[in-house]
């Protein structure tokens, strides 16, 4: 499975949680039935630049970021295919009503174990560099709770915007927690232990917000 990382900036003027309340109860219900949408989750960026400890190469990536829009769709071109459909355009249109600046990534999604999200509603997502694949060592060392390794591909933006620089990555790996502390013990903990074989090039903490479950995450 594929999807994006929308990384997104609250349009000028509206406060975070202004953002927060129009994506959550404005925006997302608009998403229902949209066709070959086939998962959607909203990420409210609650710790990143300096209140995350986790040591990491770039220290104040995700500070300026107030949420990560991920959409899953079945093949790599399916959010340029979902784009074109005139009845999912009102829905992309309504973007810039709480969304000032956006960048990102399209991803390949690989599941090493399915998250538990149940009493687990926040998330660390850790941006790694390396030459090849993480995933046969991470495979050693999954945590219980859940571990999604995705690979970056196709930007969906420049990523050298004001205020939203994003730096070269190569993987994003998920991890769940009970709240924003565990989150980010755990993916300190994971990558501690990939020692050598990646770097952590930056590092965000959200609270995730299911609106419509990805198909391979279901348990």
């Amino acid at each position: 499975m594929f999807k994006s990382f929308g990384m997104q900036i609250a349009r000028e003027g509206l406060s975070h949680d202004g953002y927060v309340d129009y994506w959550l109860n404005v925006h997302a219900p608009m998403s229902q039935g949209v066709h070959d949408l086939m998962g959607y989750v909203s990420n409210e960026v609650v710790r990143a630049g300096n209140r995350l400890a986790i040591a990491r190469e770039d220290m104040s990536f995700g500070a300026q970021l107030d949420g990560i829009a991920q959409l899953h769709f079945a093949t790599e071109d399916g959010l340029r295919r979902m784009a074109e459909r005139p009845e999912v355009m009102k829905w992309f249109e309504d973007g810039p009503n709480f969304v000032g600046m956006r960048t990102g990534f399209i991803a390949e999604e690989h599941v090493l174990a399915v998250p538990r999200r149940e009493g687990n509603p926040f998330k660390a997502i850790g941006f790694l560099a390396c030459e090849t694949s993480p995933e046969v060592a991470l495979r050693r060392i999954v945590p219980e709770d859940g571990l999604v390794l995705s690979r970056l591909g196709e930007p969906t933006g420049s990523t050298n915007l004001p205020g939203l620089e994003v730096p070269a990555m190569d993987y994003a790996l998920e991890v769940w927690g009970r709240d924003a502390e565990q989150a980010e013990a755990v993916l300190a903990a994971l990558v501690a232990r990939l020692e050598g074989k990646v770097r952590l090039v930056a590092a965000v903490v959200v609270h995730e917000r299911v609106i419509l479950l990805p198909k391979d995450h279901q348990a």
